[in-house]
């Protein structure tokens, strides 16, 4: 390679570069209203996803919102929660590192690395001012650790199914859940994350729907499970009482009830709804019915908070 054309081949790259840093910094201002996008932001380990919504309305003055997926999936589990939530206010859902389209870390994180990962992503995208947040399943964790770590960047939170165990718990958790996912010679993992995908069609879920779940799980593969080391490690007993802001706990039949209501307990200054004619799907079949719960009280609107 001549000189000349290596000095033409690293300028270029220099050019792209900056480039890619103008593009994500007004990534949201040039996006069209009423659309839903994908793009990559640096992470704390290396490129991270993000799907966009930007309400129809352009001028909307309600707070943004962040959505904080389960493990093992991506922000694709939901895109029908966004569609039923996007008309009036700016969405971000991020794929946790190692999941969806995110680069991973080697070793898990702490939950307050993975909390510190999605606040450089939102300061990646140009967003300083205080977002509403909501989590499910590990998307919680990393929620309230948002919360603690930055509690002026978070306005109000909506955390449904909570997994929080009490400390004499977490040692056989962490024993049976966090451990390596292993691919096998004859394929027959894939029946297993197959039957672990198509489990929320018993509940609505479309057979399509299920294959997105699926896809998820295979992409994250072999470091599936890497999350759930700090997950079934995470002191939740001793973090949720230090949270200061608003939250929502929402509980469904039969998926980490107990544990969600005694997240509540844990937590000054929150709420409590079980939504007891659900069962499963609640972002992606039930989603109609968890949009109107987090509008409610996102917006100050439920009965509890104009009772105050």
């Amino acid at each position: 390679m001549s000189k000349l054309f290596k000095a033409a081949f690293y300028t270029g790259l220099i050019s792209l570069a900056a480039c890619t840093t103008v593009l994500d910094q007004s990534f949201i201002e040039a996006q069209a209203p009423g659309t839903i996008k994908r793009s990559f932001v640096e992470g704390n380990y290396g490129q991270a996803h993000v799907r966009v919504a930007k309400p129809q309305n352009n001028t909307s003055k309600k707070t943004p919102l962040v959505l904080l997926h389960p493990t093992p999936y991506s922000s694709q589990t939901y895109i029908p929660f966004i569609e039923a939530m996007r008309s009036d206010r700016l969405i971000i859902a991020i794929d946790t590192p190692g999941y969806g389209d995110s680069t991973g870390p080697e070793t898990a994180p702490s939950m307050q690395d993975y909390a510190d990962n999605a606040l450089k992503v939102l300061e990646e995208l140009g967003i300083h001012e205080p977002v509403d947040v909501i989590g499910y399943h590990t998307g919680t964790l990393i929620g309230v650790e948002m919360a603690i770590i930055a509690p002026d960047r978070v306005n109000k939170m909506v955390l449904a199914g909570v997994p929080v165990y009490a400390p004499h718990k977490l040692p056989e958790l962490h024993k049976k859940y966090a451990k390596p996912d292993i691919i096998e010679l004859d394929g027959s993992h894939l029946i297993s994350k197959w039957e672990f995908a198509k489990q929320t069609m018993k509940g609505g879920l479309s057979l399509e729907a299920a294959q997105d779940h699926f896809n998820d799980y295979m992409q994250s593969m072999p470091n599936s499970t890497q999350a759930y080391y700090t997950v079934f490690s995470y002191p939740g007993y001793e973090r949720l009482p230090l949270i200061s802001v608003p939250v929502l706990y929402v509980a469904i039949k039969g998926s980490l009830e107990s544990e969600t209501l005694e997240a509540h307990n844990l937590t000054p200054n929150s709420e409590y709804e079980y939504l007891e004619h659900i069962t499963t799907g609640l972002f992606d079949v039930a989603y109609s019915d968890m949009a109107m719960t987090s509008q409610k009280f996102l917006d100050g609107t439920s009965d509890k908070q104009s009772a105050k």
